[in-house]
């Protein structure tokens, strides 16, 4: 199944970098990508002829996003406080539309009695785009010899948002185009570290 005579992968990408080194007490390190990856058959690559029409050319993955933004900052604050801040990010990862039919002829050789036919290319219906933003703010409190205690509170996703992560993606069932999975909601913890 590895060895698909004229079976590959493309993946194709650019990546903008920029960097802020600490320095007047912050850094930051931001980054945007733009890439595609696709998957290639050819005339002798597919193990079922089934689907080739529709993933001929196609992205391989539902985690395709055609891009990803990201940006981490840290802020040293008085008294010994540092924040930070993550933000990332990317397009809606693919919702392939699908199609559940039964497949009697494959459950009499034993690989199954259904099968999902692609009615769309991969990444024709997408999710929603995804943010997420993540909170830290630590106090260190050094104890001269015996090391440092860390205070530690963070939040992940700040912004409380309930992005879609999950449709149910088969036409024919009563359920297409429900929500099935959401990002979880904002979350606070704290916590302490000892290091010697």
């Amino acid at each position: 199944m590895e060895n698909q005579p004229d079976a590959f992968n493309r993946y194709t990408g650019i990546e903008f970098v920029a960097t802020k080194r600490l320095s007047h007490r912050w850094m930051m390190n931001a980054s945007f990508t733009y890439q595609k990856f696709i998957w290639k058959f050819g005339e002798k690559g597919y193990l079922d002829p089934t689907n080739v029409a529709m993933w001929e050319g196609g992205a391989d993955s539902n985690l395709n996003a055609n891009w990803i933004a990201k940006l981490s900052l840290l802020y040293q604050l008085p008294w010994g406080f540092n924040f930070s801040c993550f933000a990332n990010a990317r397009q809606g990862y693919a919702n392939r539309q699908r199609l559940n039919v039964s497949t009697p002829e494959r459950a009499a050789m034993g690989i199954g009695g259904s099968m999902n036919i692609l009615l769309e290319r991969p990444g024709t219906t997408r999710l929603p785009n995804f943010y997420s933003v993540d909170l830290s703010l630590v106090k260190d409190i050094r104890l001269g010899n015996y090391g440092q205690i860390s205070l530690q509170m963070d939040v992940f996703n700040a912004l409380n948002s309930a992005h879609v992560l999950g449709r149910n993606r088969t036409v024919n069932s009563p359920g297409h185009g429900e929500t099935e999975v959401i990002l979880n909601p904002r979350v606070i913890r704290f916590g302490i570290r000892y290091r010697f």
